[in-house]
């Protein structure tokens, strides 16, 4: 298991390195994009922590229904 949710902070931990999502600024499908491209860029992200991050955000924000439903962004005022 690559990725930990913090309930406490509203983080979404890598427990490999360190590297934190900060989910309270994750209000626009954009901003979650942003934020799979820009951990995608690093030499340590495998294919293999790519996909968990990509499940675990949804498994927790529920994407395509809150933010990106019928692909019209939905914009969230806080994610989580």
């Amino acid at each position: 298991m690559y990725w930990i949710y913090n309930k406490k902070h509203k983080i979404l931990d890598c427990t490999i390195h360190n590297y934190w999502i900060d989910l309270k600024r994750c209000k626009t499908s954009a901003q979650i994009l942003d934020w799979i491209i820009q951990i995608s860029h690093k030499n340590w992200a495998t294919n293999e922590i790519l996909g968990e991050l990509v499940k675990s955000l949804d498994n927790l924000l529920n994407i395509q229904e809150n933010y990106c439903s019928g692909g019209t962004e939905q914009t969230k005022k806080e994610g989580v």
